[in-house]
């Protein structure tokens, strides 16, 4: 591979806000452009375009912030949906049908601001702008929304609550409201959340508060606030083979590890990841040793951790159970 020369490059109509690669088949990526255009490529093709939003009523009308293959959550086989959400409030989940070149729409959720906490609002009813997503892997029919407006919640794709709203009467599908739990309102957009792959109850959050925030989806606020001083965090991701160590992404270019085992509340490790801000990671599923950073700069790099990052201890889920119900004290 040669990391200054693409294999594929594809132009589209608008900047690219957010892509998702399929879980089962990685030719396949789903792409949400700033326009709120929606679409799907296969790159093994000579035509790499294999579905879009061919109903313009159905188009979200801002730009998408995030795209998500989730196991639908109506049927027992290992079906998965495209889901999509973005600044015009909406949650949306479509059906890619590659042999018609079309995104179906088959369900919708909007968010409204009549559920946030700790807000004195002169009006309700209005469209809260949607800005991070998380899904429980191990309950399909539970995720959890981050707002611009600080707001965070606990939804379920079960919810049957029709909202009223301006797109009730020209919008194709009935909207509903995906709240069943209000957390504690945060002090700014909410620009990742992730669920722990390990508890189930267990979330990480990260903004432009400068905080990082574990929940327990149980209760309304904090169980623990990390607070590392390197200004906006942007993505924040939990290691798919240590349960105690995560890491986030930070406005002033340095790649944050944490270990609860080892440091308890204080970063474990700082990387210089960028010379401006780093605006995304991933752990590799796959081979956890490995981390993708990517910045404001368009440069994405991939980084080998140590040993210690990539082993797990079996008291780890105890000590994730432990912290659960009994967290650090709070400074």
């Amino acid at each position: 591979m040669d990391p200054n020369k693409p294999e594929n490059m594809i132009e589209t109509p608008s900047c690219v806000s957010s892509i998702a690669t399929h879980p089962e088949h990685p030719a396949v990526i789903a792409v949400g452009l700033f326009n709120g255009e929606i679409h799907v490529y296969d790159v093994r093709q000579n035509d790499p375009l294999v579905a879009t939003v061919t109903d313009k009523k159905e188009m979200h009308t801002d730009e998408i912030t995030s795209l998500k293959w989730v196991k639908d959550p109506k049927s027992s086989k290992k079906k998965y949906l495209l889901l999509s959400t973005s600044k015009d409030g909406k949650i949306l989940i479509w059906n890619a049908l590659p042999t018609k070149n079309q995104l179906k729409l088959i369900d919708g959720f909007l968010m409204l601001n009549d559920y946030l906490a700790n807000r004195h609002l002169k009006s309700f009813g209005s469209e809260m702008s949607v800005s991070s997503i998380s899904m429980n892997k191990l309950d399909r029919e539970s995720f959890i929304v981050g707002c611009d407006s600080g707001g965070l919640f606990k939804c379920s794709f079960s919810n049957t609550e029709i909202v009223n709203s301006k797109w009730e009467d020209e919008f194709p599908v009935e909207l509903k409201s995906p709240v069943q739990f209000t957390f504690d309102s945060q002090f700014g957009p909410i620009y990742s959340i992730n669920y722990s792959p390990f508890h189930r109850n267990l979330i990480l959050t990260c903004g432009t508060d400068s905080e990082i925030k574990l929940y327990s989806i149980l209760q309304t606020d904090s169980l623990v606030t990390f607070c590392p001083e390197n200004g906006y965090l942007y993505d924040i991701e939990w290691s798919p083979i240590r349960p105690c160590v995560f890491a986030s992404a930070s406005n002033d270019g340095n790649l944050l590890l944490y270990d609860l085992m080892e440091n308890g509340k204080e970063i474990c490790q700082t990387i210089k990841a960028s010379e401006g801000s780093l605006y995304s990671l991933n752990f590799n599923q796959s081979r956890p040793e490995l981390l993708a950073t990517g910045d404001n700069l368009g440069v994405v790099k991939i980084w080998k951790l140590s040993s210690k990052y990539c082993k797990s201890s079996s008291s780890e889920l105890y000590i994730l159970n432990e912290i659960s119900e009994k967290p650090f004290e709070k400074s």
